[in-house]
């Protein structure tokens, strides 16, 4: 098994090395899981039923979204210790939101493995 420590390391040489190329690794990342959690769950309602089936085995604490009006507010926690993983995770979750069809309006990176980010609903024009 690899360690948290060594991930984080890893991670933040990578960063350091190109922190563009980094987050545009990240930002990848999450297109592709979410086009394919999108195949598995085509509703926000079956990804968190979905999620709750299988959270147990994912390194995510928890997900919580709250609606406030026509804007969505997601927290997840436990997704990394370090500034820099935590960053990739809110790159990651951007994503992910964003092939569930919302518009991101702000992502809140806060170390310790919290992203809050908000969304809204993206309307056809």
């Amino acid at each position: 098994p690899v360690t948290t420590w060594y991930l984080e390391n890893l991670t933040k040489l990578a960063y350091e090395k190109d922190s563009k190329q980094y987050e545009t690794i990240c930002e990848e990342v999450g297109q592709q899981i979410g086009s394919f959690l999108r195949s598995k769950a085509s509703t926000l309602d079956e990804l968190f039923n979905f999620y709750n089936t299988i959270k147990v085995i994912l390194p995510i604490r928890n997900v919580v979204a709250k609606n406030h009006g026509d804007l969505i507010e997601f927290r997840i926690t436990g997704i990394g210790f370090s500034t820099v993983s935590t960053l990739c995770a809110g790159k990651i979750f951007s994503k992910i939101a964003e092939a569930y069809d919302l518009t991101v309006e702000d992502v809140d990176v806060i170390p310790g493995g919290i992203v809050i980010i908000k969304a809204k609903v993206s309307r056809p024009s």
